[in-house]
This record gives structure tokens, sequence and C-alpha cells, in this order.
């Protein structure tokens, strides 16, 4: 993953708030991709503790508690339903293995330091995370850039990634179409820790 430049945190936080106020929520028009996610979870995971990283509005998590799920979001513009806060910072909100899925739909790619984040997450679940990324490609490459990532040294052989979510096994892979991205598609990971 790579780091967003920020000539520092709270530039990110300024440009992440500023862009969350600005544009508008498309979370309740995903209903199906996310219905989709839900099941491939509940496919490979057996939690019902989930945690919604960058859940923006309550659709997300309405969705999974709908499921059967005992959801909680935090979001930067979090409604007061879920919690207000960072991703960058989890462990300030919630206790370690306070839940056992981490579910981050189209927000790794927006954080400070995603290794960080990764590493909260796998901080505050215990079985793993279902992570959703849009497909961008790298010159010359027809790999979306997580696969990218976890094929090259760009991160030390994984190296980086473990230290982020510890040792972990790749349950599943899922690409699809989504309309609602200029790229028209996005890639979605099922981990589970070790």
């Amino acid at each position: 993953m790579q780091r967003h430049e920020y000539k520092s945190y709270q530039e990110y936080l300024d440009v992440q708030y500023q862009t969350n106020i600005n544009r508008k929520f498309v979370t309740h028009l995903k209903f199906d991709l996310r219905a989709e996610d839900i099941k491939n979870i509940k496919s490979v995971f057996s939690g019902k503790r989930v945690l919604c990283v960058g859940c923006r509005e309550d659709a997300e998590v309405d969705d999974f508690t709908k499921a059967g799920f005992q959801a909680k979001g935090i979001d930067i513009l979090a409604t007061e339903r879920q919690v207000r806060g960072d991703m960058n910072r989890l462990d300030q909100y919630f206790k370690q293995g306070e839940f056992e899925v981490g579910y981050s739909c189209h927000t790794l790619e927006h954080t400070y330091d995603p290794m960080k984040v990764l590493a909260m997450i796998r901080k505050v679940c215990t079985e793993g995370v279902y992570l959703v990324l849009p497909l961008r490609q790298y010159p010359n490459a027809e790999e979306p850039i997580f696969l990218k990532i976890m094929q090259t040294r760009e991160i030390e052989d994984l190296g980086e990634l473990e230290q982020g979510l510890g040792k972990f096994k790749l349950l599943g892979k899922w690409l699809r179409d989504d309309p609602y991205l200029p790229s028209g598609a996005e890639i979605a990971f099922a981990i589970r820790f070790a």
C-alpha cells in the first residue's frame, strides 16, 4: 500500500474531514455489493462481532445487523449511533479483541498509514479482516495494487504487511464490478489471523 503524501498527520485529518463533508455518501446505494460481502464473510468466518472501519453513515452497520451480526462502526464523520474517531487509532476507542471480524470497504486506501490501520484492526479483531479495495493498475501490470504488493518486494516480501497483521492466511479473494467507482472494479480479500 502506498502511503499518501501529507505534510503532517493533522493535514491528513483535515483533508479527510473536508473530503467526507463535501461528498455525497453512497453507502446506502451499495446494498447489493455489501450483501455479497456479508455472504462471503459468513462463508469464511465464524465470528459475529464485526467492526466496520470507515463506516461513513449507518447503512453499512445496519446491513450487518440485519444479517445477524453484532456490528459497530467507526468513522471520522460517524453519526451519533457509531463511534466518531480515527481508524489510525482504533485502540483508543475499542478494547483488544473486542471484535471478531473487521470490515474495511474502500477505506484502507485513504488512510494516513495503511499498515498501522491493519495493525489496529488486528489488535481489536480476533479472527480476521475482510478488505474491499478499488482496482488500480500499476503501469505495465495486470494485477491490482494489493495483489502486486503481495507478490513483490515492495513491502519486503510481506514483512511490512505481517508487521501490521501478524501471521495470516488468505482465505479468499473476489473480483467484481462496482458501478460507483471510476475504475469500475474492485477486489475483496478475506484474511484470517494466525
